[in-house]
């Protein structure tokens, strides 16, 4: 569980730190689709999960603070913001690529309509 909480902390902040580059960010629903459907279940039926037929001899890590727990969650890390970093710049050499707008203070939810938000949110619902 600490994992999963971990890795969709740091998903979602790479994923919003590349959309506010380009002055854009997830829209209130996108955040309430990804915590309703996507979290809140996952969370709920990893935790009520049964232990397999056959344990092993070997107990597992009790701190979280290990070199394996770390080195899992630090490589996942990186492999994510690869492919999110990978889709950021390759929606540019889409030929039906747009810009997206310059961010507007009087309607904010204009910017977030590009073709980087859309493309980011779908990797990271992945």
């Amino acid at each position: 569980m600490f994992k999963f909480i971990e890795l969709y902390s740091m998903i979602q902040f790479v994923n919003v730190t590349l959309l506010y580059l380009i002055g854009s960010n997830l829209a209130d629903y996108q955040f309430l689709y990804i915590d309703l459907f996507i979290l809140v279940p996952l969370s709920m039926f990893m935790g009520q999960t049964a232990p397999y037929k056959h344990l092993t001899p070997h107990l597992p890590s009790g701190a979280l603070i290990s070199l394996p727990v770390l080195t899992s969650v630090l490589g996942s890390v990186a492999i994510q913001t690869a492919f999110q970093v990978f889709m950021f710049f390759f929606v540019k050499e889409w030929s039906f690529y747009e810009d997206p707008v310059t961010p507007d203070p009087e309607d904010p939810y204009k910017s977030i309509s590009c073709y980087e938000n859309t493309s980011l949110f779908f990797l990271t619902l992945y």
